[in-house]
């Protein structure tokens, strides 16, 4: 390894890396266009830094508005436990009470961990309290253990690292996520490193940015569709209260709807969601039904006018050369009733009318 490299051991297991980011910029031909798109490229409303980490310097950057979300609700605790001074241990037995208290809503349930052994930690807790739940292994494919949650109904899913990008939880109708953690990178972690190099504060500009980007994330995993309803409570009470918090804050309100309230309320508050939710579809299901119904009507109508149209259209030809026989008739003898009328159309038209005179006798024209 270069001298100059960072060095430091991972699982036993010495590794080293540049101080400086790939530069991605310089593998593509000079002439080829480059277009990144995606939901989680910009680390600030002013500019993509990722183009610049990547060695891009001549770029564009365009962004189009965020859509209101409104089938998702975002709670942040105010009276959660310190997560920066509260034991591991104790930490866990908070999580694993609040996925009690939070189970009795009777919905499927997420929880979201930044470390494999607070996670650990917490599957102990809800063991020891006869808890039901699923959890991931290190080494296990998530996508095993999303289809076991997608086959159980009030199910409740442990997961770290691989469960806040990448694994969809579209099948499920309603949905809870428990955020336990802002998922800030640990200081020593290699991009965080080399990021020091590139601006002053790389907490500030690099940390703050790709946690909010993560939280946004692991907000899209449980709203996958529009008529997914989903809540979100994050367990950590520095998003209330930090001064980067204000800016994350700010950052996922573009998008989503985020509240802050205790967690007895926060249960309360879910609850009234739920209902709120469930008067909002039922009134678009009967308004949905309404256009239905009212369009079928408009179809009815309109082929009753088109066919009576069609009808008096071609009756009209038939109205004149009736009236123009009986008019002939009575020229002929008194006419009292018309039982029959024909139309025979040669060189000339010839009308036939069959009836009774005034005298009850038959004739014919």
């Amino acid at each position: 390894a270069n001298p100059e490299d960072f060095i430091w051991i991972q699982n036993h297991v010495l590794k080293s890396s540049p101080t400086d980011f790939l530069n991605f910029a310089a593998m593509i031909p000079q002439a080829t266009k480059t277009y990144l798109i995606g939901a989680t490229l910009a680390m600030s409303e002013k500019q993509a830094v990722f183009t610049e980490l990547l060695g891009f310097t001549d770029y564009t950057f365009d962004s189009m508005p965020l859509e209101k979300i409104n089938n998702q609700q975002v709670y942040v605790a105010t009276d959660s436990v310190d997560v920066t001074t509260e034991s591991p241990e104790n930490y866990a037995k908070f999580i694993s009470e609040q996925v009690r208290q939070v189970a009795k809503i009777g919905k499927s349930m997420v929880v979201l961990f930044t470390s494999n052994d607070s996670l650990a930690l917490t599957a102990q807790a809800l063991e020891a309290a006869e808890v039901d739940f699923l959890q991931a292994d290190v080494s296990e494919d998530a996508s095993r253990i999303k289809k076991k949650f997608d086959e159980r109904d009030q199910a409740i899913l442990l997961g770290s690292k691989k469960f806040w990008e990448g694994v969809d939880f579209e099948r499920q109708d309603d949905l809870i996520l428990l955020v336990t953690r802002l998922p800030f990178t640990v200081p020593d972690d290699i991009l965080i490193r080399k990021y020091a190099k590139r601006f002053k504060n790389p907490f500030f500009d690099f940390s703050v940015p790709m946690a909010t980007l993560q939280l946004k994330q692991a907000l899209g995993r449980v709203n996958r569709r529009k008529d997914q309803k989903s809540v979100v409570i994050i367990l950590d009470k520095r998003l209330a209260g930090k001064t980067y918090a204000k800016k994350m804050v700010k950052n996922l309100r573009q998008a989503s709807r985020v509240d802050f309230a205790k967690l007895d309320d926060i249960l309360q508050e879910t609850k009234s969601f739920w209902k709120e939710w469930k008067a909002v579809m039922r009134k678009k299901r009967i308004t949905k039904i309404s256009q239905i119904w009212i369009g079928v009507l408009l179809i009815i109508l309109s082929l009753l006018s088109g066919t009576i149209f069609f009808y008096m259209q071609a009756m009209s030809p038939y109205s004149r050369a009736k009236s123009e026989a009986i008019s002939i008739a009575r020229a002929k003898t008194p006419v009292k009733k018309v039982t029959n009328f024909e139309i025979t159309t040669t060189t000339d038209t010839t009308y036939s009318l069959i009836g009774q005179d005034s005298k009850g006798q038959a004739f014919g024209v």
